[in-house]
């Protein structure tokens, strides 16, 4: 799988120029692992937000029309509460999906028309969450990939290294 780093006291992953590719919106799939050395103690990050892992936009603005995967440490050692994360029209929103250990996931987002967008991820070809967004405005079928990032005020507490295939490297 290609790496990506976030980079120790840094949000964004070394892959940030690639961000502004266009991509196609209609359908998409991406892999991830989520490993070891994502899970941290919230001694160590007094402020995280929600950890972004991927995900893409539906037009060109990160916070206007996107959808991601993201993730939070639980008190358990290498096991991760999961969400999908979005925002419609400038308005953040999430659900809970579950708690997962390490390992590697699908995620794939399929437009189902210009207003609703279908969600599912799976672990080893079993599908354990999936979701239909219905966002407020119409959206665009062109958009970028949203690359890992460390969430909320904190700043990665040690290189976070990431393993994600993104649609091209699927094909």
């Amino acid at each position: 799988m290609p790496k990506y780093i976030i980079p120790k006291n840094f949000h964004y992953c070394t892959a940030l120029c690639k961000r502004f590719e266009k991509i196609d919106t209609t359908n998409n799939i991406f892999e991830f692992e989520l490993t070891p050395n994502h899970w941290y103690d919230f001694k160590e990050v007094r402020v995280s937000g929600k950890n972004k892992i991927i995900g893409r936009t539906y037009g060109f603005g990160v916070h206007n029309n996107s959808i991601r995967i993201v993730y939070k440490p639980d008190k358990q050692k290498n096991m991760f509460h999961v969400w999908w994360y979005w925002y419609d029209a400038g308005k953040r929103k999430h659900k809970y999906i579950g708690k997962f250990g390490v390992g590697r996931y699908t995620f794939t987002t399929e437009m189902l028309d210009l207003k609703n967008v279908s969600c599912d991820l799976f672990k080893s070809d079993s599908l354990i969450g999936c979701i239909i967004i219905e966002f407020s405005e119409e959206l665009k079928t062109v958009g970028y990939y949203c690359f890992p990032y460390f969430g909320g005020k904190a700043r990665a507490p040690w290189n976070i290294t990431w393993y994600v295939y993104y649609d091209e490297q699927l094909k």
